[in-house]
């Protein structure tokens, strides 16, 4: 699986996928890569009968070995890329790692409930910002249109969640609106902090 992982992510570099040659080798090796997991999915099957479709690992290996072998020959670029999720098939090898995995798996629920929270907070600060401000740039007061309508407005927000340049889009609106840092310091003190450390308690 490692050594399948690493073959997927070589072909990614152009110094391989510019030389039909080579990227010929590498794809063929990919390919017996395949046939092995397959054979051994294959004896784990007889082996195991009925009771294969009780261990959800198993199951997932079916799916996608599965899903490798209905778009092996796939021509779409996007299709191909998915081949990468057999890498995720590690994880029913080592117990340690399902541990992890399952233990990460039951906060789901809880963690679906903040994420609705969230999302529901980002819509009512998009709707409010995407009204206040929607004209700024187009009155030259932002150098991109960060709210001009909703879908941008959400976009900008995540960006200020994530606190990636948040400053710099800030301090364009501050400038043209001078009380505006009250409404983005308040999203941000509950958007990056209150929500993170949720999550964090949860997990």
């Amino acid at each position: 699986l490692v050594a399948n992982s690493i073959v997927l992510g070589a072909i990614t570099y152009d110094s391989i996928r510019n030389q039909p040659a080579v990227l010929y080798t590498f794809e063929q090796i990919d390919l017996a890569m395949l046939c092995v997991f397959t054979v051994e999915f294959t004896l784990q099957a007889i082996y195991l009968g009925r009771r294969l479709l009780h261990n959800r690992w198993l199951v997932f290996d079916l799916i996608v070995i599965a899903f490798s072998w209905a778009f092996i020959d796939s021509g779409l670029v996007v299709i191909r890329s998915f081949r990468i999720f057999r890498a995720f098939s590690v994880i029913s090898r080592f117990e340690n790692l399902r541990i992890l995995f399952e233990a990460v798996g039951k906060t789901f629920p809880k963690l679906a409930t903040i994420f609705g929270m969230l999302l529901l907070f980002f819509y009512v600060f998009s709707v409010m910002l995407t009204t206040l401000y929607h004209d700024l740039y187009d009155e030259g007061h932002l150098d991109w249109d960060y709210f001009g309508r909703l879908d941008r407005t959400f976009m900008t927000l995540f960006q200020i969640m994530t606190l990636d340049s948040w400053m710099a889009i800030v301090r364009q609106v501050i400038e043209a609106r001078p009380l505006s840092w009250i409404i983005f310091y308040v999203f941000v003190v509950v958007s990056s902090f209150f929500f993170l450390n949720l999550v964090v308690a949860v997990v």
